[in-house]
C-alpha cells in the first residue's frame, strides 16, 4: 500500500508533506531506495523544511544500514547543498568517527571522511588522526589508504605540493618491523618510493636524498630478511630492479618462487624468465 501511494505522488509530482512522509516509510522498508532518497530530497526543497531535522533522519537510518550507499549519499547532498561552515564539518567528521568505531574498514565512511576534510579544508590534524587508527590496527587498509591521501593532501594546501619522503618511509618502516607479514606498510614504502624515482616533484627531497633513502630502505628491509617475509622479500626486489642489482634480484625471485610465494610460482617463474632473456642481449 506504502508503494501504491509513493507512486501515484511520483506521477503526479506532488512534493507535499504527506510524500515527504511517504519517502521516510519507504526508506523504512528499503533503505536502498533511491528513487525515495532523491524524492525526498526534492521535498525538502520545495518545502524548506529544517536540515538539521534531516541530517538527525539521516543518521538514524544510517545506523541500521552503515555500509548503504544511498544513505551516505544523501548525507553528502544535503551538507553539500546547506552546510558550508567549518563547525559543520567538525561535527560531520565526529559523526564519522562514531562509525568507523563500530567499523574501522568502512569504506563508506572514510570516502565520507575525505570528502568532508576536502570541503571544509579540515586536513590539518589528519595525519595524526589516521596513525592513531593504524596503531589501534595496523592492518586496517584503509586507514593506510587515508593517510596517503591527508600526506599528499596536506602537502597541496600548504604550497607546493611536496610532502617528507623520509618521514613516510621512516614509518612505514617502523610499522612494517611490527609485523612483516602485513602487506599494508610494505605496498606504502614502495608507493613512497616509486614517487620518489618517477615522480620526484611529488616529495620534498633531491636525487642524493632520494638516493641514500633508498639505501636506507634497502638495509632495514634487510635486517627483516631472516623473518621469511614474501612482503620484505618483493620490496627488496623492486628496489634491487630498480638499482639495476641483477643478481640481488633473481635470487629473491627464486626465493619467492621456491619458498615463500608458492601460490604465485608462475609468476615469479616467468619473471626470472624475463631477467634471463634481458640478461642474455
Amino acid at each position: 500500500m506504502v508503494m501504491g501511494y509513493f507512486r501515484a505522488c511520483l506521477a503526479t509530482e506532488e512534493l507535499s508533506e504527506r510524500t515527504l512522509r511517504l519517502t521516510a516509510e519507504v526508506i523504512d522498508t528499503n533503505p536502498a531506495n533511491y528513487t525515495a532518497w532523491h524524492c525526498r530530497r526534492k521535498c525538502l526543497a520545495a518545502l524548506g523544511k529544517g536540515l538539521a531535522e534531516e541530517m538527525e533522519f539521516t543518521t538514524e537510518a544510517g545506523g541500521e544500514n552503515p555500509k548503504n550507499y544511498q544513505i551516505w549519499y544523501h548525507r553528502r547532498a544535503i551538507l553539500d547543498e546547506h552546510f558550508g561552515k567549518k563547525e559543520d564539518g567538525v561535527e560531520e567528521l565526529s559523526y564519522v568517527d562514531k562509525v568507523l568505531e563500530e567499523d574501522a574498514k568502512n569504506y563508506h565512511a572514510w570516502s565520507h571522511r575525505q570528502y568532508i576534510i576536502e570541503k571544509f579544508e579540515l586536513w590539518g590534524g589528519e595525519v595524526a588522526s589516521v596513525e592513531k587508527k593504524i596503531d589501534e590496527d595496523i592492518r586496517n587498509n584503509s586507514a593506510w589508504n587515508q593517510r596517503w591521501f591527508a600526506v599528499h593532501l596536506k602537502a597541496s594546501k600548504e604550497g607546493g605540493g611536496e610532502y617528507s619522503a623520509k618521514e613516510e618511509v621512516d614509518y612505514a618502516l617502523k610499522i612494517a618491523a611490527k609485523d612483516c607479514h602485513n602487506e599494508s606498510p610494505f605496498r606504502y614504502l614502495l608507493g613512497v618510493l616509486q614517487e620518489c624515482w618517477g615522480d620526484a616533484g611529488k616529495v620534498a627531497e633531491g636525487p642524493e636524498d632520494i638516493a641514500r633513502i633508498t639505501k636506507e630502505a634497502r638495509d632495514k628491509l634487510g635486517e627483516m630478511r631472516e623473518q621469511g617475509s614474501a612482503h620484505v622479500h618483493a620490496a627488496l626486489l623492486d628496489i634491487a630492479e630498480k638499482e639495476g642489482d641483477g643478481e640481488e634480484a633473481r635470487e629473491l625471485c627464486e626465493e619467492l618462487r621456491d619458498k615463500l610465494d608458492g601460490i604465485r610460482f608462475k609468476y615469479w617463474d616467468a619473471k626470472i624468465k624475463k631477467m634471463e632473456e634481458k640478461a642474455a642481449k
